[in-house]
């Protein structure tokens, strides 16, 4: 099945974060790449610039992406400019970490680009695995950029 809709920055980068047999994350640094892919996507919209170090929210209109309009609004709570460093680092903390990645990723398997599948560790500790529908859509991502 080849999927309509193009894929989104923070898509492709998952796409490309996660084994494609194991469904894990292939570096425990993912956090890192995926906030980098939401502030590229920011950027290239005209949300967002950059001066002297410091991010700048010059457009606060909500978009018709969620995991997005979330980083929006957390910018633009701030009540001064931050380092592109401290947001980074705010992004990839616990609570946004988590929460960014599953939103990224429950978006990705609505579109069927990939699945959940519930896995176990000694029948106890239970995890999931996201796998891609098609090896074939995820080798395409890796040798086209």
């Amino acid at each position: 099945m080849m999927n309509e809709n193009p894929l989104t920055l923070k898509e492709k980068y998952l796409l490309l974060a996660y084994h494609p047999e194991r469904g894990r994350p292939l570096s425990r640094y993912l956090a890192f790449g995926l906030a980098g892919a939401i502030l590229l996507e920011l950027a290239d919209m005209g949300k967002i610039t950059l001066n002297r170090k410091r991010l700048i929210l010059s457009d606060a209109r909500k978009t018709s992406d969620p995991v997005l309009d979330l980083v929006i609004e957390e910018i633009g709570a701030s009540k001064s400019s931050k380092r592109l460093a401290t947001w980074i680092n705010r992004f990839v903390r616990f609570r946004f970490r988590r929460k960014l990645r599953t939103m990224v990723l429950e978006e990705m398997i609505g579109k069927r680009i990939i699945k959940k599948e519930e896995a176990r560790i000694l029948i106890f500790f239970r995890y999931y695995k996201y796998l891609p529908y098609e090896t074939k859509l995820r080798n395409e991502q890796q040798f086209s950029n």
